[in-house]
């Protein structure tokens, strides 16, 4: 504990020092790691406890930890959360064993609930808003089959590549229903999967064997790995709907690395081994913009990185390692320049009673997007307007400041879909309005990662 302790607070000296834009989540003293990050800057993952060190389910909402419900196991694993931040699913008991474990889902009280299995246990891997989950459940020969959860708990098995399924796994989900996975094609072979409304497609071409489709965001892109038949070298790509593909580099030419999730932007997260003349191993978190690896920053070369999701802003959960002390803490990212979809609202000033412009300048993988209805509110949540980003990526409304407005900044947001919220600044100047409309101010980019 006084190792722990010591370790932490030298950590947050360095973190703070170097302003670097992360958050080290906090943990009941003996460290713990985040899996999945919402749009919401929700985020769940596991901390262990201090007299067992048993792994315990947790949930950060604004930064502050709850450790959820383990019902009747002594230990329990959440890997996703989903965007609304209602539901999160993993498995309960033995968590770092495989096979092995149970399937379960938390309701927004934090209570857990076991989802069937066919007899032999399994892993619940995403969750939708609706309540709907996949994963994957094991049958008698400790294989798997590709799961589907309804709403209601109702367990479907998931058709695989062939009627001779011996081998199969759901690991992800997003709003529109897709999931992705993979089922085995042949002996000794499997094939990354997508399901969806038109039923199961492949991924993988046939100069690729033993793939493995990991995630699927919300604008249907997968992201996957595949081994060559030939080479037996191993690539990891992303496929967008239509089909085109964008091979994710390594972070190093020589060796793999591990990709975990994927956002609407292409963002694609994940670590691996950055050798330097010091240290051969060198583990680092790192973000793909365009298939391009960015590592992640951490507070020195003493910690290793781990990222394990990104949400649709760019923000990133995973952990750090102090190498030294062997603590391992749970961390977020704030989203790096380009990455996923951001937000920047201007800061307008004006008079009580005086018309200001509220202008968003809305960015997509660091490109402006046309077409995308940007909702604005005060700080009360009441909505001001609504308005269509132009060719640009500028969306404005007008805002009357109440005559009561007391001087001073005030606050205003804008949001896509109702849960992730962008903040913006009217600023309140003395004296009475003469009625003449205000000019908008500069942008300011403001992308948070929490409410």
């Amino acid at each position: 504990m006084y190792c722990k302790r010591n370790t932490l607070i030298v950590l947050a000296a360095l973190i703070s020092g170097a302003s670097f834009a992360q958050t080290i989540l906090p943990d009941l003293g003996t460290g713990g790691v985040a899996y999945a990050l919402n749009d919401q800057g929700d985020a769940v993952g596991v901390v262990y406890e201090p007299e067992t060190h048993l792994p315990k389910p947790a949930r950060w909402n604004d930064g502050v930890l709850s450790v959820l419900d383990v019902g009747t196991f002594g230990e329990a694993l959440p890997l996703n959360i989903s965007r609304d931040g209602r539901f999160a699913v993993g498995k309960g008991g033995d968590v770092f064993i495989i096979p092995a474990g149970t399937p379960v889902l938390w309701d927004e009280t934090g209570a857990l609930r076991v989802l069937p299995d066919i007899g032999f246990g399994g892993i619940a891997t995403a969750v939708t808003d609706q309540g709907v989950a996949v994963g994957f459940v094991y049958a008698a020969d400790q294989s798997s089959r590709a799961a589907r959860w309804s709403a209601d708990g109702t367990l479907e098995l998931l058709p695989g590549v062939n009627p001779n399924e011996t081998f199969s796994a759901a690991l992800d989900i997003n709003s529109a229903g897709y999931i992705v996975g993979f089922s085995s094609s042949e002996p000794f072979y499997q094939a990354s999967v997508k399901w969806g409304s038109a039923g199961l497609t492949t991924l993988d071409d046939a100069e690729w064997n033993t793939g493995r489709a990991v995630a699927v965001s919300e604008s249907s892109t997968s992201l996957y790995v595949s081994n060559s038949r030939t080479s037996f070298t191993q690539t990891w790509f992303t496929q967008r709907p239509n089909g085109d593909r964008t091979v994710i580099q390594p972070l190093d030419p020589t060796l793999h690395f591990t990709a975990n999730d994927v956002n609407s932007a292409d963002n694609v997260v994940g670590f691996g081994s950055v050798p330097d003349e010091f240290d051969p191993i060198r583990i680092r978190a790192a973000i793909w913009l365009g298939g391009n690896p960015q590592l992640l920053p951490v507070p020195s070369d003493l910690f290793y990185s781990y990222a394990n999701s990104v949400n649709e802003s760019g923000g990133v959960a995973g952990a750090l390692q102090d190498t030294l002390q062997g603590t391992v803490v749970p961390t977020i990212w704030d989203p790096i320049e380009g990455a996923g979809v951001q937000i920047a609202l201007n800061t307008a000033k004006g008079r009580p009673g005086q018309t200001v412009r509220l202008r968003a300048a809305f960015r997509h993988a660091g490109k402006p997007q046309a077409g995308v209805m940007i909702r604005f509110m005060n700080a009360a949540q009441t909505v001001i307007g609504t308005a269509r980003t132009n060719s640009l990526g500028f969306a404005e409304v007008s805002h009357t400041i109440p005559a009561n407005a007391p001087v001073g900044r005030s606050v205003y947001m804008a949001t896509l879909n109702g849960t992730q919220k962008w903040h913006g600044t009217v600023e309140v100047l003395p004296g009475l309005s003469t009625g003449t409309p205000s000019a908008a101010g500069s942008p300011g980019i403001r992308v948070p990662i929490r409410r």
